[in-house]
């Protein structure tokens, strides 16, 4: 007899890994296009912001640089966390695509550990919710 039950979780494990495999893939996909066709330059962390979200505790910096135009430009980095990883007037090394400088990384090496973190993160919500699929059958 078949138990439902059982696949909810199992859906959800998978449903929810996938996403975060997304994720990662995407992340590695930004970092490669930046490696290969973005501009490295200096910045300068000017502000700590929270989220508007009273639950988050994560900081995400907000760093200013010049661009190759020599406009200058303030943007927050899209990922935060708590204690900040940065602090105020910190400088640090950036690489921004010059067609969309929004679009940018803090550090420009080769290894980005936050993907792999979304990827071992993703990888083992799947295998979860596949071993639990397979279960019944061994």
């Amino acid at each position: 007899m078949l138990d439902i039950s059982a696949g909810i979780p199992t859906a959800f494990s998978v449903g929810i890994g996938s996403v975060f495999l997304y994720s990662a893939f995407e992340r590695y996909r930004k970092r490669t296009f930046l490696l290969q066709n973005g501009l490295r330059t200096e910045s300068t962390v000017v502000r700590l912001e929270q989220d508007d979200d009273p639950d988050s505790s994560s900081l995400y910096p907000v760093v200013r640089f010049t661009d190759s135009s020599y406009e200058t430009i303030t943007l927050r980095y899209n990922s935060g966390s708590y204690p900040a990883a940065f602090h105020l007037g910190q400088r640090v090394q950036i690489l921004y695509d010059p067609s969309k400088p929004q679009d940018f990384v803090i550090g420009y090496t080769t290894i980005d550990w936050e993907t792999i973190n979304v990827l071992v993160i993703g990888i083992s919500l799947v295998g979860v919710g596949l071993y639990c699929c397979i279960k019944p059958y061994l």
